[in-house]
């Protein structure tokens, strides 16, 4: 039995899993966190999906799922999602549905609050979401906000971590919308985290 050089069995490995990167309103370009994890993710041999939404500046919410569908549909392995805001309440609008594609580990970060998702985005807005249908879309769920989330009027922590029953990291009020913004831009914290889901998602 030939041995494997180290460059193919890293790519043995990591074919074990891969990552789907969700991005908000407006995408998430230069300088914004998601983008330099995309980076960082692929340098290390990762497989990862970055996908541009359609129309981005004015989404339509089944383009958006359809699109989220579509890729989901294309990870091998374990499955881990990681969304931002507009992308994180669009992952909260397809657990809803029942022919979804689960994931093995989805990471929410700054999802609107309900209020805020219409005014975002007409359409996007529901008015209740079923914790259970939610946490079966995924092994593992957690989420991520800050103590002070502009787009967020009633905590994150308490409109989505302790309503839906969610695993919550909570960030000082100075993370804001954890956007480029508040300072997001390389974030070795949600690094480890997609590297290592046991890890606590702390500032960057």
């Amino acid at each position: 039995c030939p041995f494997l050089s180290l460059e193919n069995f890293m790519l043995m490995k990591n074919m074990e899993r891969s990552y789907l990167i969700i991005h908000g309103l407006n995408g998430s370009g230069e300088g914004h966190w998601q983008n330099w994890l995309y980076k960082e993710l692929l340098k290390r041999g990762e497989n990862v999906l970055f996908p541009q939404l359609p129309n981005k500046e004015e989404p339509v919410r089944e383009s958006w799922i359809k699109e989220l569908e579509r890729n989901m549909i294309e990870l091998n392995g374990e499955k881990i999602v990681i969304c931002h805001s507009l992308g994180a309440y669009l992952w909260l609008l397809y657990s809803q549905k029942e022919d979804r594609v689960t994931a093995d580990r989805v990471l929410l970060v700054a999802p609107p609050g309900h209020k805020e998702a219409e005014v975002i985005a007409r359409g996007f807005k529901e008015r209740y979401i079923d914790s259970g249908k939610l946490k079966s879309s995924s092994r593992e769920l957690r989420l991520v906000v800050s103590e002070n989330d502009e787009y967020c009027s009633k905590n994150g922590a308490v409109e989505y971590g302790r309503n839906l029953g969610i695993d919550t990291d909570i960030l000082p009020p100075e993370a804001g919308h954890i956007n480029i913004k508040s300072g997001y831009g390389s974030w070795n914290s949600v690094l480890d985290w997609a590297l290592d889901g046991s890890i606590r998602i702390k500032e960057r």
